[in-house]
């Protein structure tokens, strides 16, 4: 996580249980016709979720169907909080790529599931002596800050920008560095901050 320089959100382990149960919409791959192998189903069904650090154990009926790493690697691409459903891209141990649709039983679980997952994806901060984009040195007059989007080390001159991030659950104005900002300005700027939340400016 940002802040701490960690690599997952430090609540990771002792927030939530070792074993979770979701309800998850996969494919269903049990009927053996050439149709439903390319054009597989997907269905609802309940399955847990076992974690032992960074792993995650996917199991359905007491049979592992799936398996991946944590880090980095579950990405929120859509929310529905009307109907409490959020939808997962993961890749697993065998590098193939999944989307699966998750629904919780409360808001208050979709809420903070949707948070934790985005502060997962969050960046180690990085150290250095010196700014990573202008090699300033740091000292009394040049001040050490962080990009929250890359995590870079930098001065106060190469990072002029603030910006929400709502892909990593910044949801206030966070600093960020002049190269990521090149990235994500031109799709966030609008004539007027309260036209888009993720309105980006400039600190002068």
């Amino acid at each position: 996580m940002g802040i701490s320089g960690s690599k997952r959100p430090k609540f990771f382990l002792g927030k939530f249980p070792e074993c979770f149960e979701f309800e998850v919409c996969i494919p269903n791959y049990t009927e053996n016709t050439s149709a439903s192998t390319h054009c597989p189903v997907s269905v609802w069904c309940i399955v847990k979720f076992v974690h032992k650090n960074a792993r995650i154990s996917v199991i359905k009926e007491g049979q592992e169907i799936n398996s991946f790493n944590f880090d980095f690697n579950c990405e929120v691409i859509n929310e529905q909080p009307e109907e409490l459903i959020f939808t997962i891209k993961f890749t697993d141990d065998h590098k193939k790529s999944f989307r699966w649709r998750i629904r919780c039983k409360t808001l208050e679980e979709y809420t903070e599931w949707i948070r934790f997952l985005k502060q997962s994806l969050r960046c180690k901060w990085m150290c250095s002596s010196k700014c990573q984009i202008c090699s300033k040195s740091f000292g009394f007059r040049v001040r050490k800050h962080h990009c929250r989007k890359c995590g870079k080390c930098i001065c106060d001159d190469c990072s002029p920008i603030r910006s929400t991030l709502p892909e990593l659950a910044y949801i206030d104005m966070v600093r960020i560095c002049i190269e990521c900002g090149k990235k994500i300005e031109a799709n966030r700027k609008g004539i007027l901050s309260s036209d888009t939340p993720n309105f980006t400016h400039r600190k002068y």
